[in-house]
């Protein structure tokens, strides 16, 4: 490629500005505007919804996890101590806490 001295100066030898293509978000798709060199998203809005998108099946696999823990306790402790001692949260056991 040559130089063109009708395109505006890029810093770069031999790259005209028309060939660069503007960077984008990798999350929204909007531009990056001036980042730092190698960013990938426009605000760290952007980068926590690309973050909980990818991480999504874990979070729910683990949250599963927690549930059925739970869920275990609750029954080794009614087994334990019957259920007339285990108290629910306001509200789920129709009366006063």
């Amino acid at each position: 490629m040559t130089h063109d001295e009708t395109a505006p100066p890029t810093g770069l030898p031999g790259v005209r500005t028309g060939d660069l293509e503007e960077p984008r978000c990798e999350q929204c798709g909007g531009p990056l505007g001036p980042r730092r060199p190698g960013a990938r998203y426009c605000s760290p809005r952007c980068r926590a919804a690309d973050h909980r998108a990818r991480h999504r099946a874990e979070l729910l696999a683990a949250l599963d996890q927690v549930e059925q823990a739970a869920r275990r306790l609750r029954q080794a402790l009614e087994a334990d101590a019957g259920p007339e001692v285990i108290r629910h949260p306001r509200g789920a056991g129709g009366g006063q806490p």
